[in-house]
């Protein structure tokens, strides 16, 4: 499903922030990305969404080299690669609704249909009791629960995430990972960058540990 070819980026000339990565992530994997700051966990996350394109090398995805899906076709790819962030990144000031239903607007999609969709997910992620509550209300865990509605409303065959934890307590913590177990039992492909060895001991089993930009260490259990 994912395969990184020889992949290098710079972001200045010289100096790589990936260099010679090359692996393959499987249709319904669950990965984990790992790596002190700065070894490379985001820049391989923004590859993947066509965010920012390799320096050299190439990036495969459902079969299709992603780095020549022309700009106006971008939108299309990205629908199936869901993103959540570790800053949530929501809409503060409007609903847990409409922060939901933005991409499904954006595609145009009845609003019954929205309506449904969006009611559906949240029920999923246990929020929907506060689907009209402005998110600047809600606290960082509930917050992230809207992130991931959000993230797989429109059934995305990827999931990605950023530092999910990494503002939650460790009771939240284990909660949103069960979330994340459930999405890939369900056929979602997950991939997690994160530095927090406690919840990659407890969840991981393939596992990519970047160190300045290389493969430190690579394990993928079959």
């Amino acid at each position: 499903m994912i395969q990184f070819s020889s992949v290098y980026k710079s972001y200045t000339r010289g100096e790589y922030a990936l260099e010679g990565v090359s692996l393959k992530i499987d249709k319904g994997d669950f990965f984990f990305i790992t790596g002190h700051s700065g070894a490379g966990k985001t820049t391989f996350l923004k590859l993947i969404t066509r965010e920012i394109k390799p320096t050299k090398g190439a990036i495969i995805i459902n079969g299709k080299n992603i780095s020549v899906i022309p700009e106006n076709k971008i939108f299309v790819f990205r629908r199936e690669v869901g993103v959540i962030f570790q800053d949530f990144r929501l809409l503060q000031d409007r609903s847990v609704f409409d922060n939901v239903a933005l991409s499904l607007k954006i595609r145009g999609l009845p609003l019954k249909t929205i309506k449904k969709e969006v009611l559906e997910v949240l029920r999923w992620v246990g929020i929907h009791h506060k689907i009209w509550k402005r998110t600047r209300t809600l606290s960082g865990g509930e917050q992230q629960r809207v992130a991931i509605a959000r993230a797989i409303v429109g059934k995305p065959s990827i999931i990605l995430a950023d530092e999910p934890t990494g503002n939650l307590d460790e009771e939240i913590s284990f909660e949103i990972m069960e979330m994340f177990k459930k999405l890939n039992t369900r056929g979602a492909t997950v991939i997690i960058a994160t530095h927090d060895k406690f919840l990659i001991n407890r969840y991981a089993k393939n596992i990519l540990s970047l160190k300045k930009g290389k493969i430190e260490n690579l394990r993928v259990v079959q």
